[in-house]
């Protein structure tokens, strides 16, 4: 995918949930990931343990201080 010009994907979070394993098969092919618009503290975590490279958001303070509430180490983080 990336030799054709595709570097990742971006979908809403209602989409990735139903999806789930889009996320390791994007990883797996070295693309990177971002899901929109998550704004709760449950969507947040969720979507970080999945390993997306980006989240999209209406409250990115929100999301800021419970990256920094973990001391976040994405590599002791994700799971």
């Amino acid at each position: 995918m990336k030799t054709e010009g595709y570097w990742g994907l971006d979908y809403s979070s209602s989409i990735l949930k139903i999806n789930s394993t889009w996320v390791q098969i994007a990883r797996n092919l070295e693309l990177k990931t971002n899901v929109w618009t998550v704004n709760t503290t449950a969507d947040f975590e969720y979507f970080i343990s999945m390993g997306v490279d980006f989240i999209t958001t209406d409250y990115p303070h929100n999301l800021k201080e419970l990256l920094e509430s973990y001391k976040f180490n994405k590599s002791e983080f994700l799971k």
